[in-house]
């Protein structure tokens, strides 16, 4: 069976979603001065941003920006 273009798209976004961890960009903020210890995202935004970011995949999915 062959996938549209629209279906590869969507099942990646899915895939993404699934697994959730280590699938948010870098926050480029720091625990420390020396730049050694980042921030992760929810440390940065909370959970309500991690929902938020994967929502907004999910949409780009859906309307084909991504």
């Amino acid at each position: 069976m062959i996938k549209t273009e629209r279906e590869e798209r969507l099942e990646t976004a899915l895939k993404r979603i699934a697994k959730w961890f280590d699938e948010f960009p870098p926050t480029n903020q720091f625990w420390d001065e020396t730049k050694e210890r980042p921030m992760s995202y929810a440390s940065c935004y909370g959970s309500d941003g991690e929902r938020e970011f994967m929502r907004d995949l999910a949409k780009k999915a859906l309307e084909g920006s991504i």
